[in-house]
């Protein structure tokens, strides 16, 4: 996750001086969002507002945008200074991340060391190419990497906004 505890605390102080509508329509202004792409409307605001920034903390392309909306639109908000200072900490996190390539080749990925992997690297430039591949199994022994697999195609896949991925983790039976 980009998102300091600190940038965490001044997006949900900002967001809760919203009600539902006032927050969908903002959000609709400021890169074509909804509530409903991470929430329900029908939910409190103290839910919307920490399953908001829980999703920003998924979904990084949509952060700079978004506080950069906040800052202009609220200019006197007591937050402004939190938000403006996240905003260009994390449009700097993104140009460095930019720089070091496509996200299937990221070798650290939100602190998480990413090696190795070649042919699940393929699968995934090739789905980013147009590719289709409708499942990606990943399969092996306790200690062989799975979850780090896991980690890097939700992270290519968040990335590059081709498909979500779903995790189905099952204990093998023995005989």
């Amino acid at each position: 996750m980009l998102l300091l505890t600190e940038e965490q605390d001044a997006i949900t102080n900002w967001a809760e001086g919203f009600n539902q509508i006032s927050f969908d329509t903002f959000l609709a202004g400021a890169g074509g969002r909804r509530i409903a792409d991470f929430s329900s409307p029908l939910n409190a605001m103290p839910r919307i507002t920490l399953e908001f920034v829980n999703w920003l903390g998924q979904n990084p392309e949509h952060l700079v945008p978004i506080l950069q909306a906040a800052v202009s639109k609220f200019p006197n908000h007591e937050e402004k200074p939190r938000l403006q200072q996240a905003a260009q900490r994390i449009a700097a996190v993104l140009a460095r991340q930019q720089v070091a390539g496509p996200p299937w080749q990221a070798s650290l990925i939100e602190g998480v060391p990413m090696v190795n992997r070649a042919q699940l690297r393929e699968v995934l430039k090739d789905l980013h190419a147009g590719e289709t591949h409708k499942v990606i199994m990943v399969d092996g022994p306790s200690g062989s990497g799975r979850s780090h697999s896991w980690h890097l195609i939700n992270y290519v896949a968040r990335r590059t906004g081709n498909g979500k991925p779903i995790r189905n983790v099952s204990t093998r039976m023995r005989h």
